[in-house]
């Protein structure tokens, strides 16, 4: 998992970032196993939904024209590298 984040004003955002990574290790050293592996599926189940209406796959289709990312398949990426079983390491996010 890898966070990027471009920062203009420096010292307040710096704050906030620092105190999400302290709040967001705190809460996955706190999760078990069995937790963990029901958001991922979750999660997972949630990216390999179909669209309900055109308006959601054309919104959709439309922010990564505009965006300039053009990863149409995007969702179906990101349910593939979800389904991948993670690699224990130690994550240090200070």
């Amino acid at each position: 998992m890898a966070f990027i984040f471009f920062v203009t004003s420096a010292e307040y955002v710096d704050g906030r970032i620092e105190a999400f990574f302290k709040k967001f290790s705190n809460m996955m050293e706190k999760m078990e196993k069995k937790e963990m592996e029901e958001v991922r599926s979750s999660l997972i189940r949630l990216k390999q939904l179909s669209d309900v209406h055109l308006k959601e796959e054309v919104s959709r289709n439309w922010d990564e024209i505009t965006t300039g990312d053009y990863l149409f398949d995007r969702l179906e990426r990101q349910a593939s590298y979800l389904g991948v079983e993670p690699k224990l390491c130690e994550c240090s996010f200070t």
